[in-house]
């Protein structure tokens, strides 16, 4: 997976019209990620059956992703919700299913992590993960399998900076994916949207552009979540520029280690 960390994921949460997928696709986006949370499996797989279906494009030039829910983790259910997720989205594998919360049972999270793994050796997965896991959550996953994550999801924007768990993963060679890149704009005050608009006018492109570009400066594989037309392929047709070393020390000066998402999902 580390070899697609140059491509932008597409963060389903929220979407409720299966054009929305069939429009990503359509626009070059071929990495999907959704969650039992979510809901809307069933909504991803008509589009991307319909994407197929008017396309000359396999299912092998896509990735797609699902999360198991702390809930189910809990509850011994990992390998039910798999199997729920293969017939929600019309699929015969999934690419990637992460653990999306560290439940406050780590046995139960150990045991889910243990099944997934299990998924991968009969060919159902191609790449098991985690979400929101800190440095010494994965070391403990590692101490029980012997395997690392493949991919452990974050959030990650200019405003939430975790270097800890960025540079541990990155070490072990587990692919960093960012999510909530594009959130906490609004929240990060006046002067930082005047700072950060003044760079993006400096390249000739959006804000939202800028961050990506400033994301996978770090070899960071940004998940963002667009509705319009407009949004989903600003997010991916981004200006072929590289960023000056200012321009990054500038963003991530920006750093307040200020969450938008929790991170530990509590079950109690």
């Amino acid at each position: 997976m580390l070899d697609q960390v140059e491509k932008v994921v597409l963060g389903t949460m929220g979407i409720e019209d299966e054009n929305v997928i069939i429009n990503a696709l359509k626009n070059g986006y071929q990495i999907i990620d959704t969650a039992e949370e979510y809901q809307n499996e069933k909504i991803i797989g008509r589009g991307i059956k319909h994407y197929l279906n008017e396309t000359n494009h396999e299912r092998t030039d896509l990735i797609i992703a699902t999360k198991i829910s702390a809930q189910s983790i809990e509850k011994n259910q990992t390998k039910k919700v798999v199997y729920q997720a293969l017939e929600n989205l019309q699929l015969d594998y999934l690419d990637i299913v992460l653990l999306h919360h560290p439940g406050l049972n780590f046995e139960a999270t150990i045991k889910a992590y243990e099944d997934l793994l299990a998924l991968k050796k009969r060919g159902l997965i191609r790449a098991v993960g985690v979400s929101n896991f800190d440095k010494d959550m994965i070391k403990l996953l590692y101490s029980k399998t012997g395997y690392y994550p493949e991919i452990n999801q974050i959030e990650f924007s200019p405003f939430n900076q975790r270097w800890d768990r960025i540079q541990f993963c990155q070490n072990k060679n587990i692919l960093v994916q960012g999510y909530g890149t594009l959130k906490g704009l609004k929240k990060s005050g006046l002067l930082s949207q005047k700072t950060l608009q003044a760079e993006a006018e400096r390249y000739n492109c959006t804000i939202f552009q800028l961050i990506l570009l400033w994301v996978k400066y770090f070899n960071i594989q940004p998940v963002v979540s667009a509705h319009k037309l407009t949004h989903l392929q600003q997010n991916i047709f981004l200006p072929k520029v590289k960023l000056a070393r200012s321009t990054i020390k500038l963003i991530t000066s920006l750093n307040m280690y200020e969450n938008i998402y929790p991170e530990l999902f509590n079950i109690i």
